[in-house]
């Protein structure tokens, strides 16, 4: 029956849909690169000092309501990439080789990269020896090994990092702008593929609980840690592929070659079968630190690795009210700011403090 039949019943409810109108914020597909310095020669050495960050970052930041929808790349080549740091980032190489390293904590090993050095020159030098006639070990004047006082700066020890944020509270928006419609929280869609095998991704919606949703041919690879928390917010992960795979955690080829486990991509001999196995049996051990969080959670693919922590609400919510949200209000009061303000210091994903 229609609204304006004559012969509805007059105890005959109409419902008519309430629609809401939101902005959305597309962002083309990213590719962030940094140079190499690949240098061929016989000997190399000097006290000079190589600039080859392997920090690259993709770090997007949402103040606004707006929804963000990260786009797939639609070029043959990078067909389907939403945000790209590629494997290979900076560093130093020699003759193809990568001779740069960093220690565990992620500094600079300057001794390991002129070691790396020395043993290329060394391996040159006989041959060079070699085949001018000369026994192994008989230097020719020109052939003999250089003094290497050589340094590389690459980066900060964080690493390559892809983040996205959103931090648009709607609750805080109404309460300083009463009577208005309470806005719907946003949330970040990703169409396409996130890919950063040397470090980490963090997509995070806490403050305002929007949906993060991963779609289609899209999908996470992190050789680093993987967090994607909504906080009261929902996680959607729907890959259609034939033959996909969803790492909740790490990819494990990507954390084998961070570990040092598959030196050089594979390209030289790697250590023993244990120190693989005893990576494994280390990497996929409870973590307390969620890879998944959200109210709601769904997951779809052919194959889920559930490599990390799954979590859907807390057993307990705790909020500590301390030295810190005292300096936050001294700070506003400071700043003679109006309307509600939030505590970010005492704030969680569990509670907005204003």
């Amino acid at each position: 029956m229609r609204a304006d039949d004559p012969n509805t019943l007059l105890n005959e409810r109409v419902v008519n849909p309430v629609r809401q109108e939101v902005f959305q914020i597309e962002v083309d597909p990213i590719w962030a690169q940094a140079g190499i310095v690949d240098v061929r020669a016989d000997r190399l050495g000097g006290s000079g000092e190589f600039i080859a960050p392997q920090d690259a970052s993709v770090t997007i930041v949402n103040n606004t309501s707006a929804y963000l929808l990260i786009k797939g790349s639609t070029n043959a080549l990078t067909a389907g990439s939403a945000i790209t740091i590629p494997e290979t980032v900076g560093g130093v190489y020699l003759n193809g080789e990568e001779v740069s390293e960093k220690t565990a904590g992620g500094v600079n090993n300057n001794i390991a990269m002129r070691t790396s050095i020395n043993n290329q020159n060394l391996i040159n030098i006989e041959e060079d020896n070699f085949s001018t006639g000369k026994a192994t070990g008989q230097n020719d004047p020109l052939q003999v090994q250089i003094a290497n006082n050589l340094s590389a700066n690459l980066g900060s020890a964080s690493g390559a990092s892809i983040s996205i944020t959103n931090t648009f509270d709607p609750g805080l928006f109404q309460l300083n702008h009463p009577g208005t419609t309470r806005l719907p929280p946003p949330s970040v869609s990703v169409v396409g593929k996130i890919s950063n095998p040397r470090g980490d991704v963090t997509i995070n919606t806490a403050v305002g609980k929007g949906a993060i949703i991963i779609d289609e041919s899209g999908g996470i690879r992190a050789g680093g840690t993987v967090s994607l928390d909504a906080g009261g917010g929902g996680v959607f992960v729907n890959l259609e592929d034939k033959g996909s795979i969803y790492h909740v955690g790490s990819d494990p080829g990507d954390a084998l070659i961070n570990a040092g486990l598959i030196p050089n991509q594979g390209t030289v001999a790697a250590p023993s079968v244990s120190a693989i196995t005893n990576f494994e049996a280390v990497g996929y051990t409870a973590d307390s630190t969620p890879s998944i969080y959200g109210d709601q959670i769904f997951i779809k693919a052919e194959y889920v690795n559930v490599n990390g922590l799954i979590q859907s609400g807390k057993s307990d919510y705790t909020l500590v009210l301390d030295s810190r949200a005292t300096n936050d209000i001294a700070r506003i009061e400071n700043a003679r700011l109006t309307g509600f303000q939030r505590l970010n210091s005492v704030s969680t994903s569990d509670f907005n403090v204003y």
